[in-house]
């Protein structure tokens, strides 16, 4: 029994560990799969001008974002995001440089130069941004930090029950069985926390969004690649802490060493 649980757990946390990683590096390189793993997509391509602007302005009299040089998607990851254009290609991933906040005027200032083309679409967008989305503006970061740490949290946590789930196959005692689940609880707990405030917060973010679409054009959609890695994660968090409640612990040697032979003991007569 004992073999297939740690074996089982061994692996899924392996797996689990690895999902995560790329979760936690999503959108830091412009190299495939990385670049298609982000937590959100800001779309500003179909900004409205004129309802921004209050004046009217012809359709054909405005230009593309392509031509001004402005991204029209903003692919967000946890710590940097990569931009593409109408066509939804990415053609560049900022470096990473922090737990990124939600500001919307600022992923236009850093990367552009200051000139009049950036400040204007960046002022439109922050006119854009809804009352309610200013307001908790604070609380949405703060929310994306806890997600941002706890999912680093959950990282090591995962690395530690991998070093002790091998060393449990070795030395059979107790207090290692313990560990290990305390382990896979913890690192089930916080990848938990971090899946939830993350798809939590950019459902409501996404939803305050939509209301305004319409009237501004701006819209927020969810990363599925990211979330599907994450919530699997958390899953195979959830299975090994299963495989370690059934690891039993009333054997006096590891289950490696009960697997080879004994030879016979053969006693001399004289």
């Amino acid at each position: 029994m004992n073999v297939l649980t740690l074996f089982g757990s061994f692996f899924i946390t392996l797996f689990s560990f690895i999902l995560a990683i790329l979760v936690c590096f999503g959108s830091t390189t412009n190299d495939s799969p990385l670049n298609r793993i982000y937590a959100a997509q800001l779309d500003i391509s179909n900004i409205n001008f004129s309802t921004l602007l209050n004046i009217d302005i012809p359709k054909s009299g405005i230009p593309s974002l392509d031509n001004l040089d402005v991204p029209s998607y903003f692919n967000l990851g946890i710590w940097s995001y990569c931009m593409a254009n109408s066509e939804k290609k990415i053609y560049q991933c900022t470096k990473p440089a922090g737990i990124r906040d939600f500001n919307l005027q600022r992923l236009l200032e850093d990367n552009f130069d200051n000139n009049e083309v950036t400040q204007l679409v960046g002022s439109i967008i922050q006119m854009a941004i809804p009352k309610d989305l200013k307001d908790d503006m604070d609380l949405y970061n703060s929310l994306m930090r806890c997600m941002a740490v706890t999912l680093v949290i959950g990282i090591a946590l995962m690395g530690l029950a991998v070093i002790v789930n091998v060393i449990r196959w070795l030395v059979h005692r107790p207090f290692i069985n313990l560990v290990g689940r305390v382990l896979a609880l913890l690192s089930f707990l916080s990848m938990g926390i971090s899946a939830g405030t993350s798809t939590g917060t950019y459902v409501l973010i996404k939803n305050i969004l939509k209301d305004n679409y319409k009237e501004y054009g701006i819209k927020l959609t969810l990363g599925r690649n990211f979330y599907a890695l994450l919530w699997a994660s958390v899953v195979g968090c959830l299975a090994n802490f299963v495989f370690w409640i059934f690891t039993r612990q009333n054997n006096n040697r590891p289950f490696l060493m009960r697997q080879l032979p004994t030879a016979p003991i053969v006693e001399e007569k004289y």
